[in-house]
């Protein structure tokens, strides 16, 4: 806030008089408000002084009440926040470390859909992959689920690569017979190289707003490169 009270009409060198501090106080009446640590040094009158007198003691513990719950409320966010984010790096940390631990390709695909779910806390994890034929082998058997070429593109912008969808239900193209127990998810694109078909991690949660698109995303787009980089080893390996 501009002025001080030597606005009032006082000399630099002479300190101003009661009626120019009042005065003062009058035209901006947000002084106390801008410099709260006056509050603290001000003597305030009595609680009670008749009839038309501003009770500033009560006003000065009100407001340094409201003041203290503000920073108590936005300090406990704070540490909700900072324990949530804390809590789900852990989550995802585990669950990278367990994918990365995989011992085949089938065993990958079977940790992304059990163990992964259950170290996020959610209903349902999948990995997709478009192709127009089925999957041969254990590969097939382990819980990839096959789309149709373009689907993704469908689901996502070409520029998406990851979509949050809250309070919706589950698509039973991706969830299968979880689809019944998502009420939102989250879709992210994956890359297995040039020559390799189009895939999709699909994570659906039993709480409407477990995924929603004003939410972080990158904890979980971390997870999906960590899983990119394991699809892409295996399909390496396997002759």
């Amino acid at each position: 806030m501009s002025g001080t009270p030597e606005d009032s009409g006082a000399r630099p060198d002479e300190a101003p008089g009661a009626k120019a501090v009042a005065d003062y106080l009058r035209r901006h009446p947000d002084f106390l408000i801008d410099h709260p640590n006056l509050i603290a040094v001000l003597t305030p009158p009595t609680l009670h002084q008749g009839e038309g007198v501003v009770d500033l003691q009560r006003f000065m513990l009100e407001s340094l009440r409201k003041e203290l719950g503000s920073l108590q409320s936005r300090e406990e966010r704070l540490l909700g926040a900072a324990e949530e984010f804390g809590a789900n790096q852990y989550r995802v940390q585990e669950a990278a470390l367990a994918v990365l631990d995989a011992r085949s390709f089938e065993h990958l695909i079977r940790t992304v859909n059990e163990r992964v779910a259950d170290l996020f806390g959610i209903a349902s994890v999948r990995l997709c992959v478009e192709t127009s034929d089925s999957i041969p082998g254990p590969s097939g058997k382990a819980g990839v689920v096959v789309i149709e070429p373009g689907t993704i593109d469908k689901w996502m912008r070409r520029t998406d690569d990851i979509v949050l969808v809250g309070g919706s239900p589950g698509r039973r193209a991706i969830f299968g017979g979880t689809a019944g127990d998502v009420r939102s998810y989250a879709l992210l694109r994956l890359g297995f190289g040039p020559k390799s078909p189009g895939g999709l991690l699909a994570l659906g949660s039993a709480d409407a707003d477990g995924f929603h698109p004003r939410q972080g995303t990158e904890l979980i787009a971390f997870f999906a490169r960590v899983l990119e980089h394991c699809v892409r080893r295996w399909l390496t390996a396997t002759p």
